[in-house]
């Protein structure tokens, strides 16, 4: 049998093994440099397997690391259920004309946030359960502050743009909705906390965090016309990089 010690060194070799393959798609995508044959395996699928990557590593921790598995459990079902989901955008929806909105990726993409938000509420409850009553309000301060941020900055660019039949804008204004929930509850975890940012509230509630401005970045430039995918912006690797923070 494994000792702990063993399992949590075979855990962080998987984040090793992510994060090579993660840094030269980043220079590549800052660089813009002729990748020649491999243009379109790190445009259109090394985002996905990257993903894939981080949501067995989430999985691995859970199976071989007994303290807080199910928030493993439930970032590894968060990623896995949103890179479903954008596979499904690569092969089927990628190439046409017109994106439908909405569509089977969108209903993976929305399932993303359920379990991430079970696993910030397991991680809070296993670190903070006797927590001092002041800092739970202190935490529903900060996170309903930074959603009235988000609200400013996010929601009334997807409104003011937002078109089509009621449920594509019903699809449309969900997201930046889910994500003003996610920015929230990241943000009132920690307060809950007394803001010590240790190493898991660190990479798990960063990571969370990042997911969720990347897809606020990822639907203002939507949303305004100013995003081209695959032109070697950080956008694009939003997604993914938050997913191996996690």
């Amino acid at each position: 049998m494994a000792s702990a010690v063993e399992n949590r060194t075979a855990v962080r070799l998987g984040f090793l093994l992510l994060a090579v393959p993660a840094a030269v798609w980043v220079a590549w995508l800052l660089l813009a440099f002729d990748a020649g044959p491999f243009e379109t395996a790190l445009e259109r699928w090394l985002p996905n397997l990257l993903m894939y990557g981080a949501a067995a590593a989430c999985f691995a921790r859970a199976a071989l690391v007994r303290h807080e598995r199910g928030v493993a459990l439930g970032l590894g079902a968060a990623i896995l259920v949103w890179t479903l989901a954008d596979t499904y955008y690569r092969i089927v929806i990628w190439n046409l004309d017109e994106v439908p909105i909405p569509s089977l990726a969108d209903l993976g993409y929305l399932l993303f946030y359920f379990p991430a938000y079970a696993a910030i509420a397991l991680l809070l409850r296993s670190r903070h359960r006797d927590g001092d009553g002041g800092l739970w309000i202190d935490g529903a301060i900060g996170g309903l502050a930074v959603a009235a941020v988000a609200a400013a900055v996010l929601f009334e660019a997807v409104l003011e743009n937002v078109g089509g039949s009621r449920l594509e804008i019903a699809t449309n204004l969900t997201y930046p909705l889910a994500d003003m929930l996610l920015l929230a509850l990241v943000v009132g975890a920690l307060a809950v906390s007394g803001w010590r940012l240790d190493r898991t509230w660190l990479w798990i509630g960063g990571g969370l965090a990042a997911f969720a401005v990347a897809d606020g970045f990822y639907l203002y430039g939507t949303a305004k016309d100013t995003y081209v995918p695959g032109e070697g912006s950080l956008i694009d690797a939003g997604w993914s990089l938050a997913a191996i923070m996690i």
